[in-house]
């Protein structure tokens, strides 16, 4: 659930209201039989409107089809209301140790200036030649640390409009720091498209 509450939303305003969250709806079955106004009025501060019966739906539709197990398999969370191919991966690396690369704007960004990589499609994050390259940049061990840095790195440091460029890890290999005499203006290099 909070892989949905995270969804276009900062970890900020989800930690105002997680706690609170899981307090009510301690299990997956507490919040299938939630009355939907009450949970809408809970995550109201985070937006997005339709969240909340998302939520509500795919608690229904773990208890009904998994007994209440949050299953493991990527087709079978996938198949769950409001769960993408992000948040499938995510529950399967944080809850289950799996070994998959999470590809989210913040690391779409650090894919594309960092090395350069950019998917054929205009939303980079439904394209799986860049999920391909992401899973081939993942270390042979530590995946669950290597996705949580690369989140980070991406919210706090390499950021949409004012990236700290000098600070970055990366900076040394970073295809367009080394283009722009260390001053990244917010351009991206020429793009090496994946085939």
């Amino acid at each position: 659930m909070a892989e949905m509450m995270l969804r276009k939303t900062t970890a900020t305003l989800v930690a105002s209201v997680y706690s609170d969250f899981i307090r009510q709806y301690s299990s997956v079955f507490q919040l299938a039989d939630a009355p939907l106004e009450d949970v809408r009025a809970l995550l109201k501060p985070l937006g997005i409107a339709g969240r909340a019966r998302l939520m509500v739906d795919a608690a229904e539709a773990i208890v009904l089809r998994y007994d209440g197990e949050v299953p493991a398999d990527a087709d079978e969370l996938r198949s769950l209301p409001g769960v993408g191919t992000y948040t499938a991966r995510a529950v399967q690396c944080f809850a289950f140790g799996k070994e998959v690369a999470l590809v989210d704007t913040n690391v779409i960004r650090i894919l594309r200036r960092a090395l350069g990589i950019h998917g054929r499609r205009a939303r980079a994050h439904t394209d799986p030649d860049v999920w391909a390259a992401a899973d081939s940049l993942l270390p042979l061990r530590g995946v669950r640390e290597y996705n949580l840095g690369l989140l980070d790195l991406g919210a706090m440091t390499c950021t949409a409009n004012s990236p700290a460029c000098q600070e970055c890890p990366l900076s040394t290999m970073c295809v367009t720091y080394s283009c722009s005499d260390g001053l990244l203006r917010g351009r991206s290099v020429p793009a090496q498209i994946l085939s």
